[in-house]
């Protein structure tokens, strides 16, 4: 039982860190957006085009950035990343110039493509809105 409380608030503790950490600059100031779907090795090209369609047409919908088809005009890099056990499907954020890693974050994959695509630029909307 202690054990358990010792990790929950070890939990606590670690997100209240996260949530006070500022937003990077080039994140707050990025307009222009690469998606890139890294997210298997061996998928047929459909269902990889399919989760970055997904990324895509979520970002769109929000309407914060410009989608891009060359990671040299972006100035942010969104990689849809190989799901990993317990965690689920990965979405990374990256500056396109220097490769610094931005944000990250991930969702577990019940429903499908759409709904983690949707869940994670909300997750995204939801971190840049409220430290604004």
């Amino acid at each position: 039982m202690k054990t358990v409380i010792t990790a929950l608030v070890l939990c606590g503790m670690t997100s209240g860190l996260l949530a006070q950490q500022e937003v990077p600059k080039a994140l707050i100031a990025a307009k222009k957006v690469y998606v890139v779907n890294a997210s298997s090795d061996g998928a047929k090209d459909e269902v990889k085009d399919e989760l970055k369609d997904e990324v895509t047409k979520a970002l769109i919908s929000w309407g914060r950035f410009t989608i891009v088809d060359n990671s040299a005009l972006s100035d942010i890099t969104i990689t849809m990343g190989k799901p990993m056990p317990f965690k689920g499907m990965p979405m990374t954020i990256t500056d396109s110039k220097s490769g610094k890693q931005l944000w990250q974050a991930a969702h577990k994959n019940i429903w499908g493509w759409p709904t983690t695509a949707r869940t994670l630029v909300s997750t995204l909307r939801s971190y840049l809105e409220r430290k604004r």
